[in-house]
């Protein structure tokens, strides 16, 4: 079996597990969430390529990329949310653009992503965390 079938298939199991976990824990409800996210992000010209010796002639210097998230916590204040620390994870579906389709493409990632809270400044704002892992699907 090939490494993309085997990532294929733990990725679908993942999926399972993550929506089959509403009936694996004791919790009365989640706290369901869907959203949407734009990303702006900047290139490190670390090769000849990403300084401009690519076909376009054109040195790469920024990417952006859009997804849609689902993700599920356990209620706040519940005996779980307080021992896993207010944690949320979900999936996630990422479209990425490098600036140059014919040679970068537009990827498509399917991702299993995790987060929380790791300090509260002020009642509005927050520092967190995110990590996500995940193969490109496309």
């Amino acid at each position: 079996m090939n490494s993309k079938m085997r990532t294929g298939r733990a990725m679908i199991l993942l999926m399972i597990i993550l929506f089959l976990s509403d009936n694996i824990c004791a919790q009365d409800a989640y706290i369901h969430r869907l959203g949407m996210e734009g990303r702006a992000g900047y290139i490190f010209p670390t090769s000849s390529f990403l300084r401009g010796e690519n076909d376009m002639r054109k040195i790469m210097r920024s990417a952006c990329s859009a997804h849609l998230k689902y993700s599920f916590r356990l209620p706040p204040g519940t005996a779980a949310d307080r021992i896993y620390g207010s944690s949320y994870q979900g999936i996630g579906l990422g479209y990425f653009d490098f600036g140059n389709r014919r040679e970068m493409g537009t990827p498509v990632a399917l991702y299993a992503f995790q987060g929380a809270r790791i300090a509260g400044i002020t009642p509005r704002l927050s520092l967190n965390y995110e990590w996500g892992f995940g193969p490109p699907i496309i």
